[in-house]
Order: C-alpha cells, then sequence, then structure tokens
C-alpha cells in the first residue's frame, strides 16, 4: 500500500503565502521568501530607497504616507506577529526623518526597523 505525501508541493506553497502573509519576510512580504534580495531592490528603482517601520495600523501608515512627495510606493504587511509599512521613496525628495513625522502625526508609528 502507497501512502501519499503529507504536503503536496501546491500545499507547500499555500503554507508559505499564509506565513508570508501573516509573518512576512525579511523585509515583510512572502516575496521575500521566494526571490532573493538583489532581485527585490533592482525591483524597487535604482533611486530608490526602502524604508521600514512598525506601526499600531498599517492602513493609516499607508494613507499617511501614500501622497507624499518622493514616495514611490508603501506595502502593509506583518514582521514577528507586528503590524509594518515598508516604503519605496525617492532620498532626494523625503528622508527618513520625514517618513517617521508623518507617521508620528498620524499617530501610527512605533519604530523604525531594518529593512535588510
Amino acid at each position: 500500500m502507497k501512502t501519499k505525501p503529507i504536503l503536496t508541493g501546491a500545499a507547500a506553497l499555500v503554507l508559505v503565502l499564509i506565513a508570508g502573509r501573516y509573518f512576512g519576510g525579511p523585509d515583510g512580504t512572502v516575496l521575500s521568501y521566494l526571490l532573493p534580495y538583489e532581485t527585490l531592490a533592482r525591483a524597487a528603482g535604482p533611486d530608490t530607497a526602502k524604508a521600514v517601520f512598525a506601526v499600531h495600523c498599517y492602513d493609516e501608515g499607508k494613507d499617511a504616507l501614500k501622497d507624499m512627495k518622493g514616495v514611490t510606493k508603501v506595502e502593509r504587511g506583518f514582521r514577528n506577529f507586528q503590524e509594518i509599512n515598508t516604503v519605496y521613496y525617492d532620498p532626494k525628495n523625503v528622508s527618513i526623518t520625514d517618513l517617521e513625522q508623518a507617521l508620528k502625526k498620524s499617530g501610527t508609528y512605533i519604530e523604525t526597523l531594518p529593512s535588510h
């Protein structure tokens, strides 16, 4: 009698996607489990920097940052059971301090995390 494997490839992928959604990879997204860091960095663009912020509410953080001059993208996610915003921005137009101040003004800022 043959036994079926406990996890098929599709089931394993589903578990990785779920883990990425709730626990996040190094940058708070499931892509960091699946793609090398260099690929993620290139996807952001050559003049784009990345900052990661722990926040009380990632929706409030996204709303506070998305329309700022120099911010190109704001992603919501989780890292270590904590809500985060990963922000891609042009450092020529906006600084991390500016981003932190916007999050503090909205009342959702906790801390700035390593962006790996």
